[in-house]
């Protein structure tokens, strides 16, 4: 209760009766302050301290006409309005971004792992230039000769930093429901000195390790966790995954784990789980078969390629990790008219 969003302009929605259409008069109000007003904790509050309802709260537009606050004038609306979706639109616009090169790195696998036309000694595509190919028994296709299939067990380590987060002073502590998709949209922040972590808080994240949830796989709560930072701790509900001979590998075995196919695959063995809920073992993960080159040279400028794409992204979500804290710390200041937004903002 308390969400907010915006209408994009020249769309049409229909609403149901739990959301409330609010109408803005132009000439006394600016929408997008309206929107950012909404999200104030003064607001949210007041919103909240309205609900009523012994099972599911709820609150009506009669009283959200009750919430009481103080409007600058309209041009310092539209200035403050205006810099906070300026902040919106760049965190939109990374995220998309983002989007983009996952899809990218996931084409680029295929064209490569999958399809063979991986570029050969003079940079031309592999098998469609007419590179050798050999059948494997393994996979029940043919293979780039030079290349061979084993079992993602051989090539990786599985849940191997079990630790007792008491040790660390802090930890921050992401739950398998915060990580979509390599997305991480909320780690929490624990001090081990005054707080109790969750029961589940055992497997120690390094960098670029894998972390692939094994409770109802088909909501892909999974990534490639490139920069964890300090003492970042995930929940047993990950396995976590990670290349035996050098961790520039696992963009590679990432994205082969990801494919569209095996993900189908996964969430096959989840529905005959006989299990409370969809889940699967790390043994499921780990008995997937997977063709690579036998050469580590050529394999190490793949992954090469991978680690650039998969840096960006990283970059890109951190910087939008950093303008939403900003966004967070500046809002309550900027309606409360402790800080000022300039001229240089307005429309």
């Amino acid at each position: 209760m308390g969400s907010t969003a915006l209408v994009p302009a020249g769309d049409t929605f229909l609403h149901n009766q739990r959301i409330g259409l609010i109408s803005i008069d132009k000439g006394v109000i600016d929408r997008d302050f309206v929107n950012y007003l909404f999200r104030t904790k003064n607001v949210r509050n007041q919103i909240r301290d309205s609900a009523s309802g012994s099972k599911v709260k709820h609150t009506s537009p009669s009283k959200i006409y009750d919430v009481r606050v103080e409007l600058p004038p309209i041009d310092d609306q539209k200035r403050i309005g205006h810099f906070l979706s300026i902040l919106d639109t760049k965190i939109e616009l990374n995220n998309k971004i983002c989007s983009e090169l996952e899809s990218l790195a996931q084409d680029l696998y295929r064209y490569w792992f999958t399809q063979f036309d991986f570029p050969d000694e003079r940079g031309r595509p592999y098998r469609s230039s007419g590179g050798k190919m050999v059948w494997n028994e393994k996979l029940g296709r043919e293979i780039p000769e030079g290349w061979e299939v084993h079992r993602l067990l051989d090539h990786l380590q599985i849940n191997q930093n079990i630790i007792n987060p008491s040790r660390y002073d802090f930890i921050g502590y992401l739950d398998t429901g915060n990580l979509t998709n390599n997305v991480v949209s909320f780690i929490q922040h624990i001090d081990m000195k005054s707080e109790t972590p969750p029961s589940r808080a055992r497997r120690k994240v390094e960098p670029n390790d894998i972390l692939f949830s094994t409770v109802r796989p088909n909501q892909d709560h999974f990534g490639l966790i490139k920069e964890p930072g300090s003492n970042l701790v995930a929940s047993t509900g990950f396995t976590i995954l990670s290349s035996k001979i050098d961790k520039q590998y696992n963009e590679i075995f990432y994205l082969f784990i990801t494919l569209p196919e095996n993900l189908k695959f996964l969430q096959n063995i989840a529905n005959t789980n006989v299990s409370a809920y969809p889940s699967i073992n790390p043994e499921d993960i780990a008995g997937l078969m997977i063709s690579l080159p036998k050469n580590l040279l050529v394999l190490s400028s793949m992954a090469n390629t991978f680690s650039t794409i998969f840096s960006t992204i990283t970059r890109f979500q951190k910087e939008s990790q950093e303008l939403a804290s900003l966004r967070d710390f500046l809002l309550p200041l900027l309606m409360n008219g402790q800080v000022k937004v300039g001229d240089s903002c307005s429309r």
